[in-house]
């Protein structure tokens, strides 16, 4: 589509600001309304050689939605990270749901791209885009269906290296959430073959056999010989005791890690074991057949939650690790319950326990589609998206919860944390504080009727949440 340019014209632009005077830029302005929005800033994403930066209120879009308008930006703009550009992303908080953006900023995030909240009490309204120091893409069209498609929305670009730097400038003193610098837990990992989790005679059959220490025991070890850097060892008993939860103080430890041990080498053949009295346990690792690996963090046991979680959620977990490394569409992944059920030799009901457990933690976010047809059973809709997200330490919780409770007292926090569980969402922050607003709004007695009467939809009905909680509250009030 040929854009029509308007000739070189002179902007004036006059601030309210005291009495200081107004100030004119020469630039030549181009009208991208409505429709011509979309193809002008993908055109131009694409031409760009230096740096994108781009400031947006808001950004709705999923992984049902692979072909949509912003899915196309979204991609133009890794694109250009990946050609080595420059590029940061500012995007509102404020903008409700509150988690509206999350989906672009993990996406951005794991493309390496400089993304960021602004901060709280700040609402970033801003549709801005500036690429190269020099062209600047203004208006009120955010990267929505309704702005890319349907709405009658006014756009310009305008060509000005001033303007641009005026813009940059008003970009640059936002106070923004910063991304916090990585913990050394998840700068270093454990290498697993990818056949421990596949292969239905290793991890699948252990926890189908409910044999959690085993699950443990194993881990433990593989993570040991990586940090001794060899495959044969000699058997630490207390440090071994420590991993799987047993006293070291206890005379029966050493004869059950022993047992423990056989297991592994006789009935998963995962490890050799030789045991000889008055000499050192010598243990060496077996690796299955391994045709690829993934990676667990090291917070996974310096966090504690290799002792928080149950047996199906550290399985689901080790799932969610390896098919977030191989997913096409990073960082979230989707398979249905059946296929991950199928696929890694567990029954549907460990995979629904396990995720439902890492989901209530805060530890995955799920995407879960809107019927498409109403009426229809929600077996018919397309299947969840998984987003795994970093293990939260135990200091970041308690900072959390501490936070929540400076701002508005350890009672209402309480009763949010309470009415939050009814929807498996107690320990969400964000949804904990949305209740706090409604019993200040509506009364504890009507908020805890109608999460009860949200709690009574099925799990996976993507309508279990606090804003339905809230629609319920606003039609009884009226």
């Amino acid at each position: 589509m040929k854009l029509r340019t308007l000739s070189t014209i002179i902007i004036c632009f006059a601030f309210v600001l005291f009495t200081k005077p107004g100030f004119c830029l020469p630039a030549d302005v181009t009208d991208i309304s409505d429709n011509k929005y979309f193809t002008a800033v993908h055109q131009e994403l694409a031409r760009a050689e230096k740096s994108v930066t781009v400031a947006m209120y808001l950004i709705s879009t999923n992984l049902f939605t692979p072909e949509s308008l912003q899915n196309i930006l979204l991609n133009d703009l890794i694109a250009a990270k990946q050609r080595g550009l420059t590029v940061k992303v500012y995007l509102d908080k404020s903008a409700q749901p509150p988690d509206k953006n999350n989906f672009a900023y993990d996406l951005l995030l794991q493309a390496g791209i400089d993304v960021r909240f602004v901060s709280p009490g700040l609402c970033l309204h801003d549709k801005l885009i500036i690429i190269d120091d020099k062209i600047v893409i203004s208006g009120s069209a955010n990267w929505t269906y309704s702005a890319l498609k349907n709405n009658s929305e006014n756009s310009d670009l305008i060509r000005s290296a001033e303007y641009a730097k005026i813009k940059l400038a008003k970009i640059a003193r936002l106070r923004t959430l910063n991304n916090q610098p990585q913990d050394p837990a998840f700068s270093r990992h454990l290498k697993v073959p990818s056949s421990f989790l596949r292969d239905p005679h290793f991890s699948s059959l252990i926890v189908n056999r409910s044999q959690t220490t085993l699950f443990d025991l194993y881990l433990f070890l593989l993570k040991t010989s990586q940090d001794l850097g060899v495959s044969q060892f000699s058997a630490n008993y207390k440090d071994i005791a420590l991993a799987i939860g047993r006293s070291p103080e206890n005379p029966n430890t050493i004869n059950k890690i022993n047992k423990f041990l056989k297991k592994l080498a006789n009935d998963y053949k995962l490890i050799g074991a030789e045991f000889k009295y008055g000499t050192p346990t010598v243990i060496k690792l077996f690796s299955p057949v391994q045709v690829s690996s993934f990676n667990i963090p090291y917070a996974y046991w310096d966090y504690g939650w290799d002792k928080k979680l149950s047996l199906p959620a550290k399985f689901i977990y080790l799932v969610n690790l390896y098919e977030q490394e191989n997913s096409q569409t990073k960082p979230w992944w989707s398979l249905s319950r059946r296929r991950i059920s199928e696929e890694f030799h567990v029954s549907e009901v460990t995979v629904t326990n396990g995720m439902r457990e890492l989901e209530k933690l805060q530890i995955v976010d799920v995407l879960r589609s809107k019927l498409v047809v109403k009426g229809r059973p929600y077996n018919d809709r397309p299947v969840n998206c998984y987003l795994l997200k970093s293990l939260p330490s135990p200091e970041s919780i308690k900072q959390g919860w501490e936070t929540l409770e400076a701002s508005y007292g350890k009672e209402p926090v309480n009763l949010g944390r309470k009415l939050a569980a009814f929807i498996d969402q107690d320990n969400d922050y964000q949804v904990v504080e949305k209740f706090i607003h409604l019993v200040d709004t509506y009364g504890y007695d009507w908020v805890e009727g109608a999460v009860k009467t949200t709690a009574k939809l099925a799990v996976q009905n993507p309508a279990r949440n606090v804003f339905y909680v809230e629609g319920i509250l606003k039609n009884w009030s009226e």
